[in-house]
């Protein structure tokens, strides 16, 4: 839940960048300087146990850490570590709490495919903002979670 609530914050420092532009700048570019932000506007301004649970829901781990997660990873926090997981196995374990990332992306692009579904049905258009509708309408008939939730057949 907390993953999904937390997934944009860094984008408080940039804005809702469009995919188009990310790909011009860099999204890697883009991403710096948004945790840059972060960590100085506002998880410097936390109590460090708050902080620290947002980083771990944000996927951002500590520079000398060997994992490389985003906040899409599916993962499980154990005593303040994160441990990748795969598959669905971690919903039934009791070890820690688990983070389903791929659920947290999935809900983005289904979220993002929608907005841009209620942006064209009202009138605005341009040739982007088509592509842009219809390359979500096929990542999202393409993710491993389609399967899971039938009932976005009816509506994608």
């Amino acid at each position: 839940f907390f993953t999904a609530l937390f997934h944009d914050l860094p984008e408080i420092i940039t804005r809702d960048i469009i995919s188009t532009l990310k790909n011009i700048f860099g999204k890697d570019e883009i991403r710096k300087i948004e945790i840059e932000g972060l960590e100085g506007e506002v998880l410097n301004l936390l109590p460090q146990y708050i902080s620290e649970e947002i980083r771990i829901f944000l996927g951002l781990l500590p520079s000398e850490s060997s994992l490389s997660i985003n906040e899409f990873t599916d993962r499980w926090v154990v005593s303040g570590k994160i441990q990748p997981i795969e598959g669905y196995s971690f919903l039934s374990h009791e070890r820690g709490y688990p983070i389903w990332g791929s659920l947290v992306k999935f809900a983005d692009l289904v979220s993002a495919y929608w907005e841009a579904d209620w942006t064209l049905r009202h009138g605005l258009r341009n040739e982007e903002l088509e592509r842009a509708h219809e390359g979500l309408r096929k990542k999202i008939e393409n993710h491993p979670l389609v399967g899971d939730f039938p009932e976005l057949s009816e509506v994608i």
